[in-house]
């Protein structure tokens, strides 16, 4: 493999890493060089993926409480956001601008009251999937369905996972029939009864640096 292709940090972008930032890159230049032993061929696509990769791999804490104040409202000017952070207009907007691109900001969206639009019931559905057939294909025809609004393959006794909301109790079981002719399999049903709150992990968290000995400060 040579000498590999590395992520290559400039020096003030790596005293920019946290300690888990620095893991990530560090994990990241491992799969670069994976991907450059089994495919040496293709360097044009490789040296675009260690760019990407580069993007997504350097955010600092201003990055985190950027994207902490546009999580409670996607619409805060980015001058009000400057006022708070004791930057410049210019510089929120760069730095939105490079997350956007990097992907760690897929997009802008609203947030909204389903009850309020005719569909209190919250559902998810446990399916477990007729043999040999792929659980993404399953997932792709369950899109289909207007009323599933969320699919992942899980770990455990079922194959999939499927969010649902709806009109009533009625309209869950004409969705559920739906589910079942797509999937073929059986399923399970667990109705929401009383949704308390919907939150987000803090970006702020940063694990325990180890000590040199491997152990963290936290363990002792």
């Amino acid at each position: 493999m040579g000498e590999g292709l590395g992520l290559g940090l400039a020096a003030q972008d790596r005293s920019k890493l946290s300690h888990r930032d620095w893991i990530d890159h560090h994990r990241a230049s491992f799969l670069l060089n994976l991907a450059y032993a089994n495919d040496n061929t293709n360097l044009k696509n490789l040296f675009q993926f260690r760019a990407i990769l580069g993007r997504l791999i350097v955010m600092d804490a201003i990055d985190r409480r950027i994207l902490t104040i546009l999580l409670e409202d996607a619409r805060t000017p980015y001058a009000r956001i400057a006022k708070d952070l004791g930057m410049a207009t210019a510089t929120v907007h760069q730095r939105v601008k490079r997350l956007r691109q990097s992907g760690v900001i897929s997009r802008f969206t609203v947030s909204l009251d389903w009850s309020k639009l005719g569909l209190p019931v919250v559902a998810l559905v446990s399916i477990s999937v007729a043999s040999r057939r792929s659980l993404a294909d399953v997932g792709e025809q369950l899109r289909a369905i207007p009323w599933v609004v969320g699919c992942g393959a899980v770990s455990g006794q079922f194959d999939l996972l499927v969010h649902v909301r709806a009109e009533s109790p009625a309209h869950l079981g004409e969705i559920i029939d739906s589910i079942r002719k797509i999937s073929k399999g059986t399923t399970q049903t667990v109705m929401v009864l009383s949704p308390y709150f919907e939150a987000t992990p803090p970006l702020g968290y940063e694990p325990p640096e180890p000590d040199g000995d491997g152990s963290s400060r936290s363990d002792r």
